[in-house]
């Protein structure tokens, strides 16, 4: 009885000090994770960043249609162009919930 108290009161030790650990890394690994996320979407939506982009996209579409490219055809080229950052934030983070869903408990 006094063998199963002892290995008892060592477990919660162990898992008081995984706990613990846990507690102070895993706030840090996220604000590593979040703050250059947050960085590049701030500089992504700064208002200079949006304005050279749209003065960008703007020049490329003029300068298809002044080599003879229809405007039609010219928007469709210039917009397959565009970078969408929430487009990519999408497949990064959707990777993640499909790869979740290998780990979710099946009862079978």
């Amino acid at each position: 009885m006094e063998d199963e108290k002892k290995k008892i009161e060592s477990e919660r030790e162990e898992l008081e000090a995984v706990l613990k650990v846990v507690s102070s890394e895993v706030p840090k690994l996220i604000e590593n994770i979040i703050k250059p996320l947050k960085d590049i979407l701030n500089e992504f939506y700064s208002p200079e960043s949006v304005k050279r982009r749209a003065e960008a996209f703007a020049s490329f579409y003029k300068t298809l249609v002044d080599s003879g490219i229809p405007p039609e055809e010219a928007l469709k080229i210039a917009k397959s162009q565009i970078l969408d950052i929430n487009m990519i934030l999408e497949r990064i983070f959707g990777s993640f919930n499909k790869r979740d869903k290998r780990w979710e408990y099946r009862d079978e």
